[in-house]
């Protein structure tokens, strides 16, 4: 016999949440070896140049996302991705709420302007939007140009003024609004407070060009999760770095609002080796830690344990869905409140809509 409950288990009662994860996860395992043979089983979903497999059970819901779901009741809410009817997932509901899917073609993009653009994550920027077809300027503080980048240091007495001139220009060749993407950033340097808070630089030219006609429509920018950032301002080597960043994403809030958004991943990989400054891992390392840090027991775990302990278990997003998920914020292929996409399973679902 089946017992209901009627309302989902607390946190506070631990036994009560452990003996209903274990019935959940029984019965969840036997309805997926029973599913129907006309159920897609898997879909795979191209982000960038990775494939990504999806494995739904037979009501949409994957088995970790159910039992998190009666785990935190109050936060976790299931999501769709109009395009792929059998994708599902879920979110943090107290950080964002991650929209659907907004139908444009090419002419509706926005043009894209890239600070940062030759760095980690601003490379994969600029190479999935050429992927993409989508016109675009990037910036570096070192020109090149095979690569066509402008020469932009943020951290100059000028740049608030450069940066307000090229967005004119950009805006005076089309009468399209403009996206910003912000992949710049240091860590680990002396320097790391001044050059990560100099995006208030941009941010105010940005709005400067912002203010006759409304031109820009999207400013998103990479951040760190909540409890990422808390454990960044109690080290010392790491203090500096959180604080710049979050001096940037102070400004950004308060000029842009809704049009902001801030992507935090706990930590991005990707590449073909090992590096220590800035840190980094593979793609071979970084696709298992994802995935057995993305495993439910881990993530249970990680949500009763002091920051300390948390933040290694948080699961590291891949370069090419960070970079997918700041293109589709930039382009308003995704659209309603994307003010903050936190987490792994939040960015990946941003990265996967198309």
């Amino acid at each position: 016999r089946t017992k209901t409950c009627k309302r989902p288990p607390t946190v506070n009662n631990t036994m009560g949440i452990h003996r209903t994860l274990l019935c959940l996860s029984t019965t969840m395992l036997v309805v997926r070896s029973f599913s129907p043979p006309n159920h897609p089983k898997h879909e795979i979903i191209k982000i960038g140049r990775r494939f990504v497999d999806f494995a739904p059970n037979t009501y949409g819901l994957g088995l970790r996302n159910m039992e998190r779901l009666f785990y935190k009741p109050n936060r976790i809410r299931q999501i769709r991705s109009n395009e792929s009817p059998g994708l599902h997932g879920s979110i943090d509901a107290e950080s964002s709420a991650l929209p659907s899917r907004k139908d444009l073609s090419k002419t509706d993009y926005p043009l894209v302007v890239v600070i940062g653009g030759s760095g980690f994550l601003g490379s994969e920027i600029r190479q999935q939007l050429d992927e993409r077809g989508v016109n675009y300027t990037a910036t570096s503080t070192r020109s090149d140009r095979k690569k066509s980048l402008v020469p932009l240091d943020l951290t100059a007495s000028d740049a608030e003024e450069k940066i307000q001139k090229l967005l004119e220009a950009d805006a005076s060749k089309s009468n399209r609004k403009i996206s910003i993407i912000s992949a710049m950033g240091v860590i680990g340097t002396k320097d790391d407070e001044h050059v990560n808070a100099a995006l208030v630089n941009a941010i105010h030219g940005a709005k400067r060009a912002d203010q006759e006609s409304e031109r820009i429509k999207r400013f998103v920018t990479i951040g760190n999760p909540r409890r990422v950032r808390r454990l960044s301002k109690k080290l010392p080597f790491l203090k500096g770095y959180a604080n710049g960043k979050e001096e940037a994403e102070s400004a950004l809030r308060q000029y842009f609002h809704e049009r902001g958004c801030i992507i935090k991943p706990s930590f991005i990989y990707g590449g073909d080796r090992i590096n220590i400054q800035p840190p980094r891992i593979p793609n071979d390392l970084g696709n298992i830690a994802s995935e057995v840090l993305g495993m439910y027991p881990l993530q249970a775990l990680s949500d009763l344990l002091p920051d300390a302990l948390a933040v290694p278990l948080s699961p590291p997003v891949s370069v090419e869905v960070v970079a997918a998920a700041a293109i589709n914020v930039a382009l308003g292929i995704v659209d309603g409140y994307t003010d903050e996409l936190e987490g792994k399973e939040v960015i990946t679902m941003a990265g996967t809509v198309r």
